[in-house]
């Protein structure tokens, strides 16, 4: 699996536009492949249930 920190504009635009939740997290590199996650698109939080951790994230807003 492969995370991204951030995404190109025009393809966070096109994927709000087909449905595709997106989220931009600036640590996703202490998240391991066999790690389980929990994604809050609300808040923007992801928790690392395996390391029991937490990572703030850019909440998606709907369009930019």
């Amino acid at each position: 699996m492969h995370y991204r920190k951030s995404f190109a504009r025009i393809f966070f635009r096109n994927a709000i536009n087909i449905g595709v939740a997106l989220l931009e997290c600036p640590d996703t590199d202490k998240i391991d492949e066999t790690d389980h996650i929990e994604v809050d698109f609300v808040t923007g939080v992801i928790t690392n249930t395996t390391k029991k951790e937490t990572y703030p994230g850019n909440a998606a807003s709907g369009f930019r």
